[in-house]
């Protein structure tokens, strides 16, 4: 072999050396499952879900540590215990399942709002469940106090 073929055979296997480091280098794509790749999207759904289970067991908290509601209570009022509590337990669950970003906050707080708009229809439509997890007095409070396929802010009802 002449020394030109051993110099040039010399300069390629430097490079593969040198390129091969560079690509050890290179962060690598990953490829993941489509289970892994749904997770994100479906932790907004959780967020909101989290947000409506917090109003739950805020009202919850409400009914066994207060009793039921005076029918003289004032929609503004029963707004601000139930953001005001549905909002603490919110957060604490927003920040339990490490859900880091403001878009899964706006998720948890849309889910709040969309349930303390509209806890009663599904009370109107699970009944049965409900008085296993509140209690009968309760369920027949709700239903005789709101009426199935309206939402209720501040004391005003819209129908659907």
């Amino acid at each position: 072999m002449s020394d030109f073929q051993q110099s040039f055979q010399s300069r390629i296997a430097r490079l593969k050396s040198e390129h091969s480091a560079i690509e050890a280098q290179r962060p690598q794509v990953a490829v993941n499952s489509i289970w892994r790749n749904l997770g994100y999207p479906l932790s907004f759904l959780t967020a909101f879900v989290l947000g409506a289970f917090a109003v739950m067991l805020a009202r919850w908290m409400q009914f066994h540590m207060l009793g039921l509601p005076t029918l003289d209570i004032s929609g503004n009022a029963q707004l601000a215990v139930d953001l005001g509590l549905g909002s603490v337990l919110a957060t604490m669950l927003h920040l339990l399942f490490r859900h880091d970003s403001r878009q899964h906050m706006v998720f948890n707080m849309a889910g709040l709002w969309a349930a303390m708009m509209g806890m009663h229809n599904l009370v109107h439509g699970f009944p049965e469940v409900f008085n296993v997890i509140y209690a009968p007095e309760w369920v027949r409070h709700v239903i005789f106090t709101s009426d199935h396929g309206t939402l209720i802010f501040r004391g005003a009802v819209f129908v659907l």
